[in-house]
């Protein structure tokens, strides 16, 4: 495999300006107003029964009988039960002494022991459980030679297992951003390839509880560069998946693929009115209605990175108007979560006056 294979790209994107750059090949994606630990902890996890799970690269582990760290960057896991052993509940275990914390002794995370391709560097990015017995992780990993290839595990409530994963035939680059699980005999994940041609497009698999396979999914028309970046799925036949294009113009626009159960088609999002550059981070679908709600981040010429979101009727897509601060140099949503069509939580950062990244949290009633 040529060693000028693409590095993968972070979900998050550092700016969005026309022509985004890639990291260094070997490097695992960076974003330069994320700090080491954000780059560490690639993808938040949701809760599942009585627990939760967290995903991402970490850069040693201890061993199971000794305690020694691992000497390679290895995939791991932690889990959130419930137990009585005590927490911390020191002021100086978060940033800000004035910082809310839970109540120590009621709960804590517990590393697990996730599995990893012999010889390699593996990073997971995304993880859904249809139950506490049942979750599927996704990322990617680099071969020996350089080459990146989707990275799949189960999670069967006691341990982590690879799973077999296809890669699409003459990709010279995979990676899986996001997934979801609507039931144990249906998930869907999505990320991005580079083909022969060295073209970056959409990648969607599919798992029937058995195998996974490659699904064919369509790419903007004149792209040059494509990415999905996360998926919902509330049922197996309605998943909503999100991302980013580069257009044959080289300006960044938002990206969005509907699952009706069959195929994935591309939909129509609108651009925010001056915006140069546009990317969808996450997006969340509640049940109980057609509704979607995504977020993400623009960018004008004349203006910071803003916050943006758009809302999915079941027809079409609209802009939201998103409030930011006063004074900000750069603002994102990096996630949402939706209890129903009027009640979600969207989160991400801003880059204050100070160049200081900090945390933002906007809710849509």
């Amino acid at each position: 495999m040529p060693s000028t294979t693409p590095a993968p790209q972070s979900r998050r994107r550092a700016r969005l300006l026309p022509g985004l750059a890639r990291p260094p090949a070997d490097h695992p994606p960076k974003d330069g107003r994320r700090t080491a630990t954000r780059d560490l902890i690639h993808r938040a996890a949701v809760a599942a029964g009585t627990a939760v799970l967290l995903l991402g690269p970490v850069a040693a582990v201890a061993g199971p009988a000794t305690g020694a760290a691992a000497a390679t960057t290895v995939t791991g896991a932690e889990v959130f039960a419930q137990t009585s052993a005590a927490t911390s509940n020191r002021a100086d275990t978060v940033p800000g002494a004035n910082a809310p914390q839970l109540p120590a002794g009621s709960h804590s995370w517990k590393i697990v022991r996730s599995a990893n391709r012999t010889g390699t560097v593996s990073y997971l990015d995304a993880v859904a459980c249809s139950s506490s017995t049942d979750c599927e992780a996704v990322g990617y990993y680099r071969t020996t030679s350089g080459a990146s290839l989707p990275l799949a595990e189960v999670w069967n409530g006691t341990n982590w297992a690879l799973q077999t994963i296809p890669n699409p035939k003459g990709s010279t680059g995979s990676v899986l951003l996001g997934v979801a699980c609507p039931s144990a005999t249906h998930c869907e994940a999505v990320g991005y390839y580079t083909n022969s041609s060295q073209v970056q497009v959409p990648l969607a698999e599919r798992w029937n509880g058995t195998t996974w396979a490659l699904q064919a999914i369509p790419d903007p028309t004149g792209s040059t560069q494509s990415q999905l970046q996360a998926v919902a799925c509330p049922s197996s036949t309605r998943c909503q998946a999100v991302g980013y294009y580069n257009n044959s113009s080289n300006g960044v626009s938002t990206l969005a693929e509907r699952w009706n159960g069959t195929t994935w088609a591309l939909q129509t999002t609108p651009i925010p009115a001056g915006a140069i550059g546009s990317t969808l981070n996450e997006v969340a679908c509640p049940s109980s209605t057609p509704d979607c709600e995504a977020v993400g981040a623009y960018s004008a010429s004349s203006s910071p990175t803003v916050t943006l979101a758009e809302r999915w009727n079941g027809t079409t897509w609209a802009l939201q108007t998103t409030p930011n601060r006063t004074g900000v140099l750069d603002s994102e949503l990096n996630a949402v979560a939706c209890l129903s069509a009027t009640d979600c939580e969207a989160v991400g950062d801003d880059l204050n006056s100070s160049n200081v990244t900090v945390t933002l949290a906007e809710r849509w009633s």
